[in-house]
């Protein structure tokens, strides 16, 4: 009755104003409440979905701002200037090849006919443009000949004394020391399999099983 009595208190235009009002608070709750849904309904996805069905992460601001929950927004030092690190481009150059690697140089100059100006005065050099490249010369396989001088006794016949070599990593075999480090390490260095090594020294004439 209180209530009832209070309406009746209040003018036509007030009691509208308050509709008004009310309308446009629950227009607000309802934007916000569909706002919410489309959120959690993103957020599903993301969580659930397979890999392949998940939204990206900016589909989550698709729907307008307009319906989203009204959050303050605090801006602190608005005057504040703000510095970008400049950007150095790397300008692309060749690596210069290593100073210790041996050298051969291929000196390649005019003929002598070329060496006179069409105005009949000889040419002076002035400098050299010199421009390098990179060679590599295929393993070297050579045989090496293991010669044990023997020296007998020809007075006696009975002394016969034949000169020692050094020790072998395998004796008796004909593998040397170079052959096998090279075999080892491009077997666990640079995992080349055994086979393929044969092939490669069978290319070179060298049959190895």
């Amino acid at each position: 009755m209180k209530l009832n009595t209070a309406y009746q208190e209040k003018s036509k235009e007030e009691l509208l104003q308050l509709l008004i009002e009310k309308d446009i608070h629950i227009t607000q709750q309802a934007q916000q409440i569909h706002s919410l849904n489309e959120f959690i309904h993103l957020y599903r996805l993301r969580q659930f979905a397979r890999k392949s069905e998940k939204a990206p992460p900016d589909q989550l601001s698709l729907f307008n701002e307009a319906e989203l929950p009204k959050q303050p927004v605090i801006i602190e030092n608005a005057e504040e200037e703000i510095s970008i690190a400049s950007y150095t481009r790397k300008t692309p150059g060749r690596k210069a090849l290593p100073a210790a690697l041996p050298r051969e140089q291929r000196v390649y100059d005019l003929e002598i006919h070329e060496k006179i100006c069409h105005c009949g005065n000889e040419l002076i050099h002035i400098k050299d443009e010199k421009s390098e490249q990179l060679e590599i010369i295929p393993a070297k396989v050579y045989v090496v000949e293991h010669i044990r001088k023997k020296y007998a006794c020809r007075k006696c016949e009975e002394t016969i004394k034949t000169a020692s070599m050094p020790a072998q990593p395998i004796p008796r075999s004909i593998a040397g020391p170079g052959l096998l480090s090279h075999v080892i390490v491009s077997k666990f260095e640079d995992h080349l399999p055994l086979f393929r090594q044969e092939q490669m020294l069978r290319r070179i004439g060298i049959d190895i099983p």
